[in-house]
This record gives C-alpha cells, sequence and structure tokens, in this order.
C-alpha cells in the first residue's frame, strides 16, 4: 500500500511496462534474497522490501490494461488479470506444503528455502525472458 502511489506516479512518467518490470525483477529477486536469509530479522526485512516493492505493479497494471485493451473488452481484460493473480496465489498456497515435502529428502530442515528460492529462480527467468524478446 505505501508504494502504489509512487508507483502510480513513475508509471505516469515513465511507462506503465516500465515500472511492472522492475516490479516483478523486484519481487523475483527479493524472493530469491528471503530464501537464502539466515536470521528471522533478515528475513522479515527481506519480505517487507518484497512488499514495497510488488506495491507498485498494482497502481500499473489496471493502467497499462485500459491503455491496450479495446474499451468493449476493458472487464473481461481486468477480469482475467486478476482472476490469474487469484488462482496464482492459491495455486502457490496450496503447492507450497508439497514443494517444502519433496525438498526434505534433499535439504532436510532446510527444505522451507525451496519455495523461495524455486518461485524467485522462476519470477526472474520469465522477466529475462520477457526483456529479451
Amino acid at each position: 500500500m505505501l508504494t502504489q502511489f509512487p508507483g502510480g506516479y513513475f508509471g505516469d512518467k515513465f511507462g506503465y511496462r516500465t515500472v511492472i518490470i522492475i516490479s516483478i525483477f523486484w519481487a523475483g529477486i527479493t524472493t530469491l534474497f528471503a530464501g537464502v536469509m539466515s536470521g528471522l530479522t533478515l528475513f522479515i526485512a527481506i519480505r517487507v522490501l518484497t512488499g514495497l516493492g510488488e506495491g507498485v505493479f498494482y497502481s500499473n497494471d489496471r493502467s497499462l490494461i485500459a491503455q491496450v485493451t479495446p474499451p468493449k473488452k476493458l472487464g473481461l481484460g481486468i477480469g482475467l488479470v486478476i482472476t490469474g493473480l487469484s488462482l496464482g496465489l492459491a495455486a502457490a498456497t496450496l503447492g507450497t506444503p508439497y514443494l517444502i515435502n519433496f525438498a526434505q529428502a534433499f535439504w532436510g530442515n532446510e527444505a522451507w528455502r525451496a519455495p523461495f528460492l524455486l518461485m524467485g529462480t522462476i519470477t526472474i527467468v520469465t522477466v529475462s525472458y520477457y526483456l529479451s524478446s
């Protein structure tokens, strides 16, 4: 919430796509860092930084959708984005225990790191692919 207003300002100034890409890349990097942090205080700090970086996404995604979607399809476009976000969050929440159980065979008590490392890597690879194409 704290970064949505500045995110909207920067989206208007530098472009919605640019701010969205930075936000997603930020989320990937900080999620990856969360998987390698040792100590609760550092972990909490990096998760707060993750949220601050992700906050700029929400003030720009709707603007980008409105900019590139025909007016008669705007509701559908926004509905698809919000549904995709909800399904992704639900899949991640439901899949995390399975991923931790799988990683326990390799990492033992450190298996809690697996979701952060996997999702951070997937996010960074996705953004990199988008930037290279």
